[in-house]
């Protein structure tokens, strides 16, 4: 195996996921907190903008993710049993982000990008609601950077403890 792939690999095993990690709890409790300091049609428009960008990106780099550590995997598993199990946990908190909000942001997710941004200005209800899933979505959301820190954590010490 070419030693410079190897260390391409773990480069990237462990940026990807600590870059994703940043980004989403960035998102999570900077982003959402200011668009709730927005009107809720403003916020709505933006929320939709920032949810089709993320949508984009990160599930991309989540599975490309996976597949490097799946790789570092493989190629670690004579040097060392217990850096190739660690690979295999960071691409397994990797792949859990797309499971993770397919079994319970979803329903949210769908909710939030249902909603009309004309009807949302003109019901107080529609407001409300709109704030409080948006508080549910950022919450939820918060928890997908601490599995993807999981995942960093898990292939730093892959690459330089074992």
């Amino acid at each position: 195996m070419n030693l410079n792939l190897v260390y391409l690999f773990q480069a990237a095993g462990i940026l990807a996921p600590s870059m994703s990690a940043g980004a989403i709890g960035y998102i999570s409790a900077q982003v959402v907190p200011l668009i709730l300091l927005a009107p809720a049609d403003i916020g709505l428009v933006q929320f939709k903008y920032m949810y089709t960008l993320g949508k984009r990106t990160f599930p991309f780099i989540a599975i490309g993710s996976t597949v490097v550590q799946g790789c570092l995997a493989y190629w670690e598993r004579r040097r060392s049993v217990l850096s190739s199990n660690l690979y295999i946990i960071s691409g397994t908190c990797s792949a859990l982000i797309v499971i993770y909000i397919l079994m319970f942001m979803k329903n949210t997710n769908s909710t939030l990008l249902s909603m009309n941004p004309d009807k949302v200005l003109r019901s107080t209800d529609a407001t409300e609601t709109f704030r409080k899933l948006l508080n549910k979505w950022s919450m939820k959301s918060l928890f997908r950077s601490v599995l993807l820190c999981t995942s960093a954590l898990a292939s730093f010490a892959g690459t330089f403890l074992f």
